[in-house]
């Protein structure tokens, strides 16, 4: 017989960090993660990668990443500010 959670708890994850996982991979581990049970993905935005040239912003793996995952999961959150996100030169100089 499987426990029941309490309600105030969230099982999930954090998953993309550009640039990987690749894109194909992200259906098939996203379903592996919701038979596991987990009910949230983060994902981390790497200025770095979000914005190749200052100013310049390309953001279609993020939109991508979050139409797949709210088909499947019921929480999905971005990280674009800590230290572990590599922030943008212009935000650090």
């Amino acid at each position: 017989m499987k426990a029941k959670k309490p309600d105030f708890l969230t099982y999930g994850t954090q998953f993309y960090r550009a640039p990987t996982p690749l894109p194909d991979e992200w259906e098939p581990d996203i379903k592996q993660m919701v038979e596991w049970d987990m009910e949230s993905l983060q994902l981390r935005v790497q200025w770095r990668w979000n914005e190749p040239v200052e100013g310049q912003y390309r953001f279609d793996d993020i939109d991508a990443f979050f139409e797949l995952a709210a088909k499947r999961v019921s929480k999905t959150a971005a990280s674009a500010g800590d230290s572990s996100s590599a922030p943008p030169a212009s935000i650090i100089s």
